[in-house]
């Protein structure tokens, strides 16, 4: 029997990523342009 899975779901996590990109960059455009590249290297 197949145990169910308990991973790492990045869509819950993405407004909390923004927050914090928004933090280091105190910029809303590149705080989305860090949480984008992030996105796509997963």
């Amino acid at each position: 029997m197949m145990g169910k899975k308990h991973g790492f779901n990045v869509v819950d996590q993405l407004a909390a990523l923004r927050r914090y990109a928004r933090s280091l960059s105190r910029n809303g455009d590149e705080a989305e342009d860090l949480v984008q590249d992030a996105a796509a290297r997963l």
